[in-house]
């Protein structure tokens, strides 16, 4: 670097950033390098990415297919439960393992769709599992409403004769 201003010509000192004497700001100089247009090989290898190899391909999928076999077989259970507590005497056991059965099909879902974000039937059962619960709320809302405008209208006109 040269040491003197280029407006004055007054020696400057190392690391000034201002000339002592007229003020002028000191530029450092620059050294350009220029780069070559052709991409260095280190810049290849880290561009390069790794293909899976069809036996880790396969191995995906059939880990796929798996995941979603349980989730239905899951789904399926709590439904077959939801089909016996209303037919079998032990009704509440039935409705607590359809319960249980329906939370961990949910929960396998969404570690599924965690696990593997590309598979289409996955998501597209975790969007219908999701409509079919946000239903299932309006719906229970809804006939809890009209059951207590029911009741009310029962207590408020009490029959007069039930003979």
């Amino acid at each position: 670097m040269n040491n003197n201003c280029k407006n004055c010509g007054k020696e400057l000192d190392s690391g000034a950033r201002f000339c002592p004497e007229c003020g002028t700001p000191v530029i450092e100089e620059v050294q350009v390098v220029e780069l070559s247009s052709e991409p260095t090989t280190e810049l290849l290898q880290e561009e390069v990415k790794t293909e899976p190899s069809p036996e880790e391909l396969q191995k995906k999928k059939e880990a796929e297919k798996k995941h979603v076999m349980i989730i239905f077989s899951l789904f399926g259970g709590s439904l077959l439960c939801q089909f016996l507590s209303s037919y079998v005497k032990a009704e509440g056991f039935f409705s607590m393992l359809s319960v249980v059965l329906g939370l961990l099909g949910f929960i396998a879902l969404i570690y599924g769709r965690t696990k593997y974000k590309d598979n289409k039937v996955i998501k597209g059962t975790l969007i219908t599992v999701v409509v079919i619960a946000v239903l299932n709320i309006i719906i229970s809302i809804v006939i809890f409403i009209l059951l207590i405008f029911a009741c009310k209208a029962i207590f408020d006109n009490p029959p007069t004769n039930c003979g």
